[in-house]
């Protein structure tokens, strides 16, 4: 799997609906759960969603891959949680996470955690879009 930006069309407007989104994150379900294994993650890190199919789910998978696709080993826990907190509005507790690296493993970990909040595959796009932006994977300018 890798990351990809797909095209948008400014000043028109969308057909694609909700149902949509959600048969298009579903179908990523397999791959994402087959690239977390790679990756040294079980079935037990995912066991909180209601299902590898669940938008959220979904989301904290291609989160993680944004993060193995970047260039970063370690990433700054304050742009972390600000990207968090910007893609989801969720505000968490990081005190014991200031001044330390923050691990892929521990950034996935923080991200599932605020992911679960956000509800429908709509909102689930809008906070992949925005995390994606706010950690510089994709420039959004206008």
């Amino acid at each position: 799997m890798t990351l990809t930006e797909s095209p948008t069309t400014r000043g028109s407007e969308s057909n694609i609906n909700e149902e949509q989104i959600k048969q298009e994150l579903a179908a990523l379900s397999t791959p994402i759960v087959n690239m977390l294994k790679s990756h040294g993650f079980t079935d037990k890190d995912w066991e909180e969603f209601e299902g590898t199919d669940d938008p959220a789910f979904i989301l904290s998978g291609i989160v993680f891959l944004g993060m193995l696709e970047s260039n970063e080993s370690c990433f700054d826990p304050y742009k972390v949680l600000d990207c968090i907190l910007q893609a989801t509005g969720v505000t968490t507790v990081m005190d014991a996470f200031l001044g330390k690296c923050v691990t892929k493993a521990i950034a996935y970990g923080l991200c599932k955690e605020a992911l679960k909040k956000v509800v429908g595959p709509i909102a689930v796009a809008i906070a992949l879009g925005d995390f994606a932006h706010c950690m510089g994977w994709l420039d959004f300018s206008f």
